[in-house]
């Protein structure tokens, strides 16, 4: 088993289709935080996906955040940045998905970290999204 989702991975691997980002957000990949795709069953899995994204603000809106962190309250910034990253992250997840062929991924997980620059102002956000890449069909309706 193991011999062969291997070769399938590496053979998808050569193979794979680039897309162009409109074609993996308007693709059909059902996407689950469980181990299953409700009403779908699991034909065949192809292995783990992830998508790794590191983001940065510009300096003049870190200086900006700091100044209102003095008076508290959202930095709408910073959290512009965590959507944004995490968004891309699962973009990516998917452009590896469908290169392989899924139709599916599940079990999807997001590691979120956020990090202070030491050298000038300024916050990183690193995002890695990721799930196991699988082939699921419709269950048949049980009589």
């Amino acid at each position: 088993m193991l011999r062969r989702v291997c070769r399938r991975t590496l053979s998808s691997v050569a193979d794979a289709k680039v897309l162009s980002a409109s074609e993996i957000k308007s693709s059909p990949l059902l996407m689950s935080t469980r181990n299953h795709i409700e009403g779908h069953e699991v034909v065949e899995e192809i292995g783990i996906v992830c998508g790794n994204v590191v983001r940065t603000k510009n300096i003049l809106e870190d200086i900006l955040a700091a100044f209102g962190g003095i008076l508290g309250g959202e930095t709408r910034s910073y959290t512009y940045l965590l959507n944004e990253t995490n968004n891309e992250a699962v973009h990516r997840m998917k452009a590896a998905a469908l290169a392989q062929g899924a139709t599916a991924v599940v079990g999807t997980k997001f590691e979120t970290n956020l990090t202070m620059n030491r050298f000038v102002f300024g916050l990183h956000c690193s995002t890695v999204c990721y799930g196991t890449a699988v082939i699921v069909r419709p269950k048949k309706a049980e009589e």
